[in-house]
């Protein structure tokens, strides 16, 4: 009987679509130039609406909303798509830290890159507060920009955000955990062949990390492992356009108490959202042809 790394005529599953593909550009009498194992990366922000501040009148406590239903597509966009969504009010300008694809959807000039593993990373807790529950107090303009949301930032003091997105002495990231458990994820090609994959928790951190923020030991050798490989190709061709698809599948609540923003004398203040903001990443190798150029 064959193991979980054999198919059912003996032949490993391990490295099955990198030799597939190496034996492709043996056969077409190409020369691979490099090949990498650099992973391709992305991030997102999920929104948390902040719901039912109480007690009316000197509100002390909320509810942070995690909706279902609500999904975006990971590797959908790159350093050429300009701006992506990071607040409903806000356009966030894509920078390197955002994604290393030149344009979304694709691999980076004609790379075919075989993934062979997948990892996802907290980055940062937002909050986002109406201008008006700091206007004329807090004059900065980057630091109205973090009280908008429109910056990530830590808050280990909560001058800014409630406890349960941002104290340490949680000793780990509690929406984060809940949120991780309750979010599929699948893999899209050509915007209809679909395999789901299963949830954000069996995806383990892949990047340095505290041990409080990490799902699983926070280590860039700490991966979901796909031996057998799914092949996303040079743009243009068949599987050239990939994306993965994070949905929401159950709605997720978090009871949270509010702050004062920066201490204000003017009082605790209901913010309107948070945002946990969650990097993905493909790991594997990708295999370029020589370049006249290089």
């Amino acid at each position: 009987m064959a193991d979980s790394t054999t198919t059912t005529n003996g032949d490993s599953l391990q490295g099955s679509s990198r030799r597939r593909l190496l034996a492709e550009y043996k056969a077409s009498g190409a020369e691979i130039a490099r090949a990498t194992t650099r992973p391709y990366k992305s991030r997102l922000p999920f929104q948390w609406n902040v719901v039912n501040p109480l007690p009316a009148g000197a509100v002390t406590v909320a509810a942070a909303v995690l909706a279902k239903g609500f999904s975006q597509d990971y590797f959908s966009f790159g350093q050429q798509s300009q701006q992506i969504v990071w607040t409903p009010n806000f356009n966030k300008p894509v920078t390197q830290a955002d994604t290393n694809q030149t344009q979304g959807h694709a691999t980076n000039g004609i790379e075919d890159f075989v993934i062979e593993g997948m990892s996802h990373s907290f980055s940062a807790a937002r909050v986002e507060y109406a201008a008006a529950s700091f206007s004329g107090t807090i004059v900065d303009p980057d630091l109205v920009a973090f009280f908008l949301g429109q910056r990530e930032g830590a808050d280990p003091g909560l001058l800014a955000m409630s406890p349960q997105f941002a104290s340490p002495f949680n000793l780990e990231n509690p929406p984060h955990r809940v949120l991780r458990a309750n979010v599929s994820i699948a893999f899209i090609w050509d915007n209809k062949n679909q395999i789901p994959i299963g949830t954000l928790d069996q995806l383990p951190e892949g990047a340095a990390q505290s041990y409080l923020y990490a799902n699983g030991e926070p280590s860039v050798n700490n991966r979901y492992k796909i031996p057998e490989g799914y092949e996303w190709r040079a743009k243009s061709r068949v599987d050239g356009d990939f994306v993965v698809r994070a949905t929401v599948q159950d709605t997720v609540v978090v009871p949270i108490n509010l702050v004062a923003p920066m201490g204000l004398a003017a009082g605790i203040v209901s913010p309107l959202r948070y945002y946990s903001d969650i990097t993905l990443r493909v790991h594997g190798v990708g295999f370029t042809l020589v370049g006249n150029n290089a």
